[in-house]
């Protein structure tokens, strides 16, 4: 609402032409994903189909899912993130945000 009292263009700026930012963003960005992986890493710790699955991969059951860095994937292809249910919400808030 307070910009349609301007007139104005968007223009699009690549990452060449504003070096400055977007190392800023990225900056911003990887500080966000270890803090956000570490989130996420301690909630399939203390979900119970998480700790299923991971109990099974000790056996060498479940051959569509495996471990990176502390955090349950399925299928390693396109390296799908378990999701444990305490963080649906939050992951889908971050998958419908704008800005990133």
């Amino acid at each position: 609402m307070f910009l349609q009292g301007f007139e104005y263009f968007i223009e699009h700026r690549s990452a060449t032409k504003m070096k400055h930012v977007d190392a800023l963003s990225r900056m911003t960005s990887m500080s966000l994903d270890v803090s956000f992986n570490f989130r996420l890493r301690e909630a399939q710790k203390s979900d119970d189909w998480v700790k299923a699955i991971c109990k099974a991969l000790e056996e060498n059951i479940y051959e569509e899912f495996y471990l990176k860095n502390g955090i349950l994937y399925k299928d390693s292809v396109k390296e799908l993130v378990v999701v444990p249910q305490k963080k649906e919400e939050e992951i889908i808030r971050i998958a419908h945000r704008v800005d990133h």
